[in-house]
């Protein structure tokens, strides 16, 4: 996936290759108590979010697959988000065919 970015996909018009693969944690935000000016930091865990290209096993969502896992902190565990199987196409494709034009992917590679 850091490949495909670098060489410039989703903004040359190409797709990212089968087999790309995203990980998205994401985390509470906390101002950062050390700091002498407005700085945040994460702090609690929220969810854990997974998406892969694979057009054989996902060819209604446009190639890409979805699995989003919200963390419980009390029990220390994750659990699904979605009810069923179908949540990742009801859910998850449905809002990331707003970006279409990147090949579904809303997250952009900065420059250096």
């Amino acid at each position: 996936m850091i490949n495909a970015y670098r060489a410039g996909i989703p903004g040359n018009g190409k797709a990212f290759p089968e087999g790309s693969k995203i990980v998205k944690i994401e985390w509470a935000r906390t101002p950062n108590p050390a700091s002498p000016y407005a700085v945040q930091v994460p702090g609690a865990l929220k969810s854990v979010s997974f998406i892969e290209k694979d057009s054989k096993r996902f060819p209604d969502t446009s190639g890409w697959g979805y699995a989003q896992f919200l963390y419980d902190a009390a029990s220390d565990t994750f659990k699904p988000y979605g009810s069923d199987a179908s949540f990742g196409k009801k859910v998850c494709y449905e809002c990331h065919t707003r970006v279409k034009a990147q090949d579904y992917i809303f997250t952009k590679y900065p420059r250096r």
